[in-house]
């Protein structure tokens, strides 16, 4: 058959490149193929890859020259560039004109045009984990994510564009959830120095791009824990004996919302019971309420993820999840709320089941598992939200109430 077609289309030579001596040059005909480009270079016939192997060729002409410019992981000659490459308006940058856009008879790259003319869109930049190189402020090596929810009358002109959501490490989108004009961001998983510093750097953007909160939003946290049955015995034990402690330091709406309900909502375990299972399967089977609960932990609207600490994120995303804060775009307040869980983990660790299950459900107890400073912000919060004794926290005479 090949001998045939060369007879038929006897005016297609067989080529063969002079370096690889590859077969070059045929064309489709019938069922025959080869679609390999020819340059010809000092009367030398070669193929493309091994031309720009050694010579220099132009990407859009494949013709072999002196002097290239790459643009855009492109090559080009000076005629090629002349008539394919662009200057941006605003940032002056030379672009491919397929990479730019027209607007208002000027030309913009992708990124200027974006900015000049921003609209809100939902941009999801991955959840790859990010370690800090310093651990000065924040001597945690376990990574934690945070989900800041808030509001912008004017969304489509304050919102933010991919490139300055990879420089805070934050995606955006929407939530049902929210009231008109309502934004969640959604931070990487960080730890160390890296996770303070990019919350307090974003939330200060925040801020000068006019954003706020109202009572529809809500701050959620993601603390990466293990999935050892001991310590996920131990974590539900103590959150479900202590969740009045955390509920008194946030405002009483927060107590009646219906995306952060109380353990009794969805859980009627007993202390004894859980202190009682004896396998990591069981463990599941009194969260999900079923021995098929592998469906369950593949499920992200499973109902129960809406308990304040979303117990159900352990086995879906290996993190525990705090919903219960009212939001906030104060970085103090993120950050303190973080600590406050960070201790709880620790403490977690070093304890027994045993001694978890005896402690007493007392304010007192509760205030002894944290450092002095964290103390004096739990106690100011309580003091904001709850009508306390004052000889009981020795809190003095402060009476200033924080502003949600």
């Amino acid at each position: 058959m090949k001998n045939i077609i060369r007879r038929v289309y006897g005016h297609l030579k067989e080529k063969r490149c002079s370096q690889c001596s590859t077969e070059i040059g045929w064309r489709t005909i019938g069922w025959y193929t080869n679609n390999k480009k020819i340059i010809t270079v000092c009367d030398k016939i070669y193929c493309i890859e091994c031309a720009r192997k050694n010579f220099k060729i132009c990407d859009n002409c494949n013709h072999s020259v002196n002097k290239l410019q790459k643009i855009d992981r492109v090559r080009l000659c000076d005629k090629c560039f002349i008539n394919k490459v662009s200057t941006c308006y605003d940032c002056g940058k030379l672009k491919l004109n397929k990479n730019m856009i027209i607007a208002e008879r000027k030309i913009f790259c992708k990124d200027c045009y974006n900015i000049r003319y921003r609209e809100f869109c939902s941009i999801n930049i991955g959840q790859k984990k990010q370690c800090s190189k310093t651990f000065f402020n924040n001597h945690r090596s376990g990574y934690c994510g945070v989900e800041i929810e808030c509001i912008n009358n004017h969304r489509d002109k304050n919102c933010f564009v991919k490139k300055e959501l990879l420089n805070y490490k934050f995606s955006q989108g929407t939530d049902s959830s929210l009231s008109r004009g309502g934004v969640e961001f959604r931070s990487v998983p960080m730890n160390g120095d890296l996770l303070f510093d990019s919350i307090k750097s974003f939330n200060k953007e925040l801020r000068v791009r006019k954003y706020y909160i109202d009572k529809s939003c809500g701050l959620h946290i993601h603390l990466e824990v293990e999935k050892d049955l001991e310590f996920l015995k131990k974590l539900y034990l103590f959150y479900l004996r202590y969740e009045e402690m955390f509920f008194s330091m946030l405002p009483n709406s927060r107590r009646t919302r219906s995306f952060c309900k109380k353990f009794e909502k969805y859980y009627k375990d007993t202390p004894d019971k859980i202190m009682n299972v004896t396998s990591l399967d069981k463990f599941k089977e009194m969260i999900y309420e079923t021995s098929n609960y592998r469906n369950d932990t593949r499920d992200h609207g499973y109902r129960k993820r809406y308990c304040w600490a979303n117990l159900h994120s352990i086995f879906y995303r290996g993190t525990l999840e705090i919903r219960s804060h009212s939001g906030t775009i104060n970085p103090l307040k993120i950050i303190n709320w973080i600590l406050i869980h960070q201790e709880v983990l620790d403490f977690l660790q070093r304890t027994s089941l045993k001694e978890i299950g005896k402690m007493k459900i007392t304010r007192k107890a509760f205030l002894e598992i944290f450092p002095k400073p964290l103390q004096n912000y739990i106690k100011r919060r309580w003091r904001g939200f709850v009508k306390l004794e004052e000889e009981d926290f020795k809190l003095g005479r402060t009476k200033d109430r924080e502003e949600e």
